[in-house]
């Protein structure tokens, strides 16, 4: 029997199985402690044939094993509740804890494979209301948590649904859905997943994997402090660090290194490369806080481990008054911007180094349709794409550039067949959608093409969606902002724009016109203005607002000046493709536009 099996104290015949019976005596039911806790079931494999090869040996090994993993649960802040010979019970203060104690647990069974006696387990984690009595642990979470112990293969893990949904992309392991399975004498079908056959271990190096998928490895490093109080620096710097990982964590190009590895680092920034290698990171960020005046100096690197090379570096200084909002304002500023750069390193990377991996070629055809100067571009993107989904047709994020492409077309008056193009990019995005529905990319095009739709309420929500799922994304952030101004709100949409270029320094041309657009609305010319010249190489479509822009502010010879140079490219263009392209929600929100534009020459 089980320790999940096992009756509470002066059971009846019908309460045995906690799990699959209801209790009458509302007393008792109300008077027994309950708490939300991770469960972690182990099971040792065939341990029937190991005492019966050699009895004696096989207590001492097991007996050592079970010291061994004991300690593992305690180092995870969990505690064993029950023990029989083969079979261990354990409560965590969290879904993550029992996962990373399951993971450590397989990784040093792995390691002793070599032995005469190996001892393998097969684990079930489960996160759920417990009954906790004497020290035990009862309960229909209980229960779920031993069956899905059988259902975990040879040294794997099992886990359900809720573990999954918990732990997100906290822990860097792969979920395999079992899909919903009965579990004996559990009356509802549970969803199971089985971690990937070779995820990264919390606590040793990770093993790279074939997923062309996959992007870039980060780890943070625990924030170096040089407080005057050295306990409220331990609590700062380590709470920062472990607030960015959270953070990167919701953006799913990237692999993160949970919490447990990046604590677990030495902060000296200098080692980066041998501490990279050592533990699989591509990239380490790295950070301190020391004292200035009466303020804090929060600094920020990004470190390339393959030659230790700095690629991104920044400084807050925040006064004390500010220290209890401190973190969130040093995690928001600096996590977009380290994905800019680290995208940014990679695309040059790419230039020098051919590769086939889906996730860099994703960056190839992102920055091509992102700049919009020609159609050959967004041509060559799709061709990019193309053979990411000839290979995966199942990868959201490259179905949701697709349709990024056939919403360029439209916007940049390529398309011949703009309605066609459009029905091309909403069907895409929502492919991505169905296979991911997470995926704050997916959700933040599809509200943008719901956007040129017209489809208001549905961009709304969508791009809400996206926010929630990645409030730090300055892509999504600078959606919502497109979303706002064509909403009849460009001062809070220009706000928007404004906060992702902060974000962002590596961010695309659109942005920078996107806020020219919010700030033209609300009829601040001059800082519309500032905000369109400082896009490089404008395209006709940034000076078509250019042009108006000018015109606005009574420069009329610059205006036209920019009109011309847009007439030049498409003779045929008139004022009204403006309005019809551009999705306003109330067509008086156009007028400013609409003016600016005659007043620079366009033909009606």
């Amino acid at each position: 029997m089980t320790p999940s099996q096992r009756p509470l104290p002066a059971p009846t015949d019908h309460d045995i199985d906690v799990g699959t019976t209801t209790r009458t005596d509302s007393t008792i039911a109300t008077s027994l402690p309950r708490r939300l806790a991770g469960i972690l079931h182990a099971d040792i494999v065939a341990f029937s044939r190991l005492t019966h090869d050699d009895e004696d040996t096989a207590y001492r090994i097991v007996q050592e094993r079970m010291a061994l993993v004991s300690t593992i649960i305690k180092n995870h802040s969990g505690h064993v509740c029950d023990q029989t010979g083969d079979n261990l019970l354990a409560l965590f203060h969290s879904a993550a804890d029992a996962l990373a104690a399951a993971l450590t647990i397989q990784q040093q069974s792995e390691a002793a494979l070599e032995s005469t006696k190996p001892v393998t387990f097969r684990i079930g984690v489960n996160l759920g209301d417990v009954i906790e009595n004497e020290g035990r642990a009862f309960g229909h979470s209980v229960n779920v948590a031993a069956r899905l112990q059988a259902l975990a293969p040879t040294g794997g893990i099992c886990v359900s649904e809720a573990v999954r949904t918990a732990i997100g992309k906290t822990l860097p392991v792969r979920f395999d859905s079992l899909g919903d399975r009965k579990l004996h004498n559990i009356d509802e079908p549970v969803r199971a997943y089985v971690i990937g056959a070779d995820p990264l271990m919390v606590l040793a190096p990770p093993q790279r994997t074939n997923d062309l998928r996959r992007g870039p490895t980060v780890a943070v490093l625990p924030f170096t402090t040089l407080e005057r109080d050295p306990a409220d620096s331990d609590f700062l710097g380590h709470g920062l660090a472990i607030d960015i990982v959270t953070a990167l964590s919701r953006y799913r190009q990237l692999f993160v290194l949970a919490p447990h590895t990046s604590m677990a680092l030495s902060p000296d920034p200098t080692s980066a490369t041998v501490t990279g290698q050592k533990i699989g990171a591509d990239y380490l960020v790295a950070g301190s806080i020391q004292p200035l005046g009466a303020g804090l100096r929060f600094s920020v690197q990004l470190i390339e481990t393959q030659n230790g090379a700095y690629s991104w570096a920044d400084q807050f200084d925040l006064d004390l008054s500010q220290l209890p909002k401190a973190r969130d304002r040093v995690t928001t500023r600096t996590v977009a911007t380290l994905i800019g750069a680290i995208e940014e390193g990679r695309l040059d990377r790419i230039e020098r180094h051919s590769t086939p991996a889906a996730y860099q070629t994703l960056l190839q055809a992102k920055r091509l349709v992102y700049r919009m100067r020609e159609v050959g571009d967004n041509q060559l993107a799709q061709t990019l794409l193309s053979s990411i989904l000839r290979v995966d047709p199942h990868y959201a994020p490259a179905l949701a550039i697709v349709a990024l492409t056939h919403l360029t077309s439209v916007l940049m008056s390529w398309s011949t067949m703009p309605d066609h193009d459009l029905s091309l990019a909403q069907a895409a995005s929502a492919r991505a959608l169905e296979i991911d529905s997470q995926d704050h990319l997916a959700h933040g095009i599809f509200g943008i093409t719901s956007l040129w739709q017209r489809r208001f309420a549905t961009a709304g929500i969508h791009l809400g969606e996206a926010l929630a799922l990645n409030p730090n994304d300055a892509d999504t952030l600078a959606g919502q902002g497109l979303y706002l101004t064509f909403s009849g709100d460009p001062e809070s949409g220009a706000a928007c724009l404004t906060a992702a270029v902060e974000r962002n320094p590596f961010h695309p041309d659109w942005y920078a016109w996107a806020r020219g657009l919010a700030e033209y609305n609300a009829r601040r010319f001059d800082r519309a203005l500032s905000s369109l010249l400082s896009i490089a190489r404008p395209t006709r479509f940034h000076r078509r607002l250019l042009s108006a822009t000018y015109a606005q502010l009574g420069n009329l010879a610059q205006a036209k000046l920019e009109c011309q140079q847009v007439m030049a490219e498409v003779p045929g263009y008139r004022i009204k493709d403006t309005l019809r392209i551009q999705p306003y929600q109330r067509q008086e929100d156009a007028a400013d536009l609409m003016e600016g534009l005659r007043a620079a020459g366009f033909p009606e």
